[in-house]
């Protein structure tokens, strides 16, 4: 019996063993609902340590931080690849939730470069280290088109307001993107400051040329 049956029984006033849906109790459904949080503080905890700590921290940190069990990790995240694709869909959706919600598209390009430089740089190695996994890669491709879309959006908007130059397309935006990785990385400025100063930098350069037409 699973751990869901055993949860789903209980003693009846007279003893006997009792189906709790038959009571129409929802435990299956709270069930459910727990093993998700139990998953989502998972990646969570992950998402915060790998970005402070690097992808290379051991699992049971995780664990740990999440407030459960060792079999809990692994019963969600039997290897590691799991939980790092979980984690860059994880981003990629406050990416999206971030991009939904910004309301000024003028602004919206220098705002999601900045936050794309920070998310690329800090998670970029769990992308080359998921290619390389087969049992990854639908996945990854899955986020790739997702933010190839997303993108997409962030450059009809920023062309629709006349805030970048009428070449620019979604190419331009991931060149940009590694451009930012670069700066973000230079071992002698790996500040904040560095990655304003690139936004910047790069923003100017995806501008309109004054009388330029779309």
């Amino acid at each position: 019996m699973s751990l869901e049956e055993k949860s789903l029984t209980l003693k009846a006033g007279n003893g006997h063993i009792v189906s709790t849906s038959s009571l129409g109790y929802p435990w299956s459904e709270k069930l459910r609902k727990d093993a998700a949080a139990r998953r989502d503080r998972l990646i969570k905890a992950a998402a915060d340590l790998f970005e402070r700590d690097g992808y290379d921290i051991a699992l049971e940190a995780v664990a740990a931080a999440a407030g459960v069990g060792r079999a809990t990790l692994y019963r969600n995240f039997p290897h590691r690849g799991g939980l790092m694709t979980a984690v860059l869909t994880y981003k990629l959706e406050a990416m999206e939730r971030f991009v939904a919600t910004h309301d000024d598209d003028t602004t919206l390009l220098p705002s999601f470069l900045r936050r794309q430089g920070l998310v690329a740089t800090v998670h970029g190695p769990a992308v080359a280290h998921l290619l390389a996994d087969p049992a990854q890669r639908q996945a990854l491709q899955s986020l790739r088109d997702r933010t190839s879309k997303l993108v997409q959006q962030i450059v009809m908007r920023a062309h629709a307001v006349g805030r970048l130059r009428p070449d620019a397309n979604v190419e331009h935006l991931r060149l940009a993107t590694r451009m930012l990785m670069a700066a973000r990385a230079w071992p002698h400025d790996p500040d904040v400051g560095s990655l304003d100063m690139a936004v910047d930098i790069i923003v100017r350069g995806l501008l309109p040329s004054k009388g330029a037409t779309g």
